[in-house]
């Protein structure tokens, strides 16, 4: 399975598992989820993960007025057809209220750290 295949298998369990009011969802183990998930921590998308032998449980993050973190996603990649961003492009939705998550030579980064640090990348998703 290609990795844009499995970012968005993990990105829309978060998403729907929010929505259905769950605390947690349970994903298969492989690395650039471990990836992944360290980073959607970063940006405060979910609280955590543990991991086990062959499944990694992710715990699923709430306002405090108990709405999911994550309203919206937009997937803008796929396997067939890689949606790259320039620094030009990501310039002109920097007010944008929401996230692009890009993947770059450095790792997963946010549009507004590709500005900054002047890196192009691959679309993945768009999170409000």
């Amino acid at each position: 399975m290609k990795n844009i295949t499995k970012l968005t298998i993990i990105m829309s369990l978060i998403y729907y598992y929010q929505k259905l009011k769950r605390q947690m969802v349970v994903i298969t183990y492989s690395s650039i989820a471990i990836v992944f998930l360290n980073f959607l921590i970063s940006e405060g998308l979910i609280n955590g993960f543990s991991v086990e032998e062959t499944k990694i449980t992710v715990f699923l993050k709430y306002n405090f007025n108990g709405s999911p973190v994550i309203k919206e996603l937009k997937k803008l990649s796929t396997n067939r057809r890689r949606v790259t961003a320039c620094l030009e492009k990501l310039q002109q939705n920097k007010h944008q209220y929401g996230i692009f998550i890009l993947s770059t030579p450095v790792g997963f980064i946010t549009h507004k750290t590709a500005i900054n640090a002047h890196i192009n990348g691959t679309l993945l998703f768009f999170v409000r």
